[in-house]
């Protein structure tokens, strides 16, 4: 699919290729460790098989390890790597928050982190942030569905875990976008897993709390997936509509059957995310330049557009 939105949030212009063939293997030895919050789901598997791919491409080498979503586990995970001596880490936290001593230890040993996807805190010494600009996409969101529903009508939001900065900066859009339109009203929030089969759970006791709901903004499409699950079984679709963010497969090729009540979900590229978290990691690992930031491809996927969108899997 053509790209439609292509951001780059850094103090000066990164002026290296994302192109894959354009990379050149170095004869420098680099280790960059991936340290990822999980690889339950095809998009994070996708992310982990892309970076290694790139890095290696690059000629570094790379270890991986999987935290399983536990910040107790993750936390030695990376105390494993600082030991090991590797050159960078990649990092998808768990918890935004607690992993900001091990980065920084990391910092001080001249380590490398470059986080991918979920941007942790501020009070952490990172050498770039790659992936999504989380509010801007809550806000596509958000503006999307206020849109369908004619600027008026009752919405509910599903979250993401709270500990983690990208659940927090995804809310952050959706109630900017939200604000702009005073006839809307936010019946609730409900904040926790991203797990479909517990969103599903959670969209049924809304139903059951609130008889007229017209649509839900949700963190993730797993979220959505679950919402989508809770309002069919319930026979809904036709009254309550979905906005999410992430771009999985599976919401598009609903979406484009007509199976789901999900009308927008602001599409990521893991695939752009990987190649340059990658490409920046190994760069800072041999002393380049790197910019603070790089904020990476998201278009809204609709109904209309899904077919397009769904050509870029193949």
């Amino acid at each position: 699919m053509k790209r439609l939105l292509v951001v780059l949030v850094a103090v000066a212009v990164m002026v290296v290729s994302v192109s894959v063939s354009a990379f050149g293997a170095s004869k420098e030895k680099v280790m960059i460790g991936i340290a990822f919050s999980t690889l339950e789901s095809e998009f994070w598997q996708s992310l982990l098989h892309t970076t290694e791919d790139t890095a290696h491409k690059l000629g570094a080498e790379t270890t991986a390890v999987d935290a399983a979503n536990n910040i107790t586990k993750q936390m030695a995970q990376l105390e494993d790597l600082i030991a090991k001596k590797v050159d960078a880490i990649v990092l998808n936290a768990v918890d935004s928050e607690a992993v900001v001593p091990i980065v920084n230890k990391a910092a001080q040993q001249g380590i490398s982190v470059v986080t991918i996807d979920r941007a942790i805190s501020p009070k952490a010494t990172v050498a770039c942030y790659v992936g999504t600009d989380n509010t801007l996409a809550g806000r596509m969101a958000a503006t999307y569905i206020a849109e369908k529903l004619g600027g008026k009508g009752n919405v509910v939001i599903l979250n993401g875990p709270p500990q983690t900065m990208v659940a927090r900066l995804r809310n952050a859009g959706f109630m900017e976008g939200l604000k702009e339109y005073p006839k809307i009203k936010i019946l609730t929030q409900k904040w926790g897993s991203s797990d479909r089969a517990v969103n599903m759970t959670n969209m049924e006791d809304i139903l059951t709390r609130f008889p007229k709901v017209d649509a839900v903004l949700t963190f993730s499409d797993f979220n959505a997936l679950g919402a989508s699950d809770a309002i069919i079984a319930r026979g809904k679709q036709k009254g309550i509509i979905i906005g999410s963010i992430d771009g999985l497969k599976e919401t598009a090729q609903l979406m484009k059957a007509g199976k789901t009540p999900i009308v927008v979900t602001v599409a990521q590229d893991p695939a752009m995310m990987a190649r340059y978290a990658a490409r920046v990691a190994y760069e800072a690992a041999t002393g380049e330049r790197v910019p603070i930031a790089v904020s990476t491809w998201i278009a809204d996927i609709t109904p209309q557009n899904a077919s397009e969108y769904l050509e870029s899997f193949k």
